[in-house]
């Protein structure tokens, strides 16, 4: 079983620096389509360096119906003025969706436990599933256009809902 264990945690390692590396070539590329617009803002309002911009700015979203308050606090972890490059923009998406394919496998690997499947069969098909979400080619886009961190950030908050849930509930069982 420790074999097992070993062979799954290796696997996995490789996947989550098998992403890394498909996605590092994107860290050289440009803003594109409606990043500017989304991310403007941070610069309207000059260096945002306290808590009065800081306010005016989550304020100031247009996106959906609540402007997505928690997007434009994550764009201020990559830069607190405008303009600015867009590698760390693209870094930190890089590592949100890594990050998830982290927390998708012990998930996947719980909700099929609880639904009965052997544990065996359990880590290699949660492995499957993470590798699935790391290395999917589809994501890219989602990856690498700096203003779809809505989206993964989504994604992001979904699984950790899932997880906590099943923790939750293996807690009380």
């Amino acid at each position: 079983m420790a074999r097992h264990h070993l062979v799954i945690s290796i696997l996995l390692s490789i996947s989550w620096l098998l992403a890394w590396v498909i996605y590092t070539p994107g860290l050289q590329g440009p803003f594109l389509f409606d990043d500017f617009p989304n991310l403007k803002k941070i610069g309207a309002l000059g260096p945002i360096d306290n808590w009065e911009l800081f306010r005016a700015y989550i304020d100031s979203g247009f996106s959906g119906p609540t402007g997505r308050p928690i997007s434009l606090t994550s764009f201020l972890l990559d830069a607190n003025d405008w303009p600015a490059e867009p590698f760390a923009f693209k870094y930190t998406n890089i590592l949100i969706h890594i990050l998830i394919g982290v927390i998708l496998f012990p998930t996947s690997r719980n909700l099929l436990t609880a639904i009965g499947r052997a544990p065996h069969e359990a880590n290699w098909i949660a492995l499957l599933t993470a590798t699935l979400w790391l290395l999917n080619p589809f994501l890219v886009s989602t990856t690498l256009y700096i203003v779809q961190r809505m989206t993964q950030l989504a994604a992001l908050f979904v699984v950790i809902g899932i997880w906590g849930y099943l923790h939750g509930r293996t807690l009380l069982s």
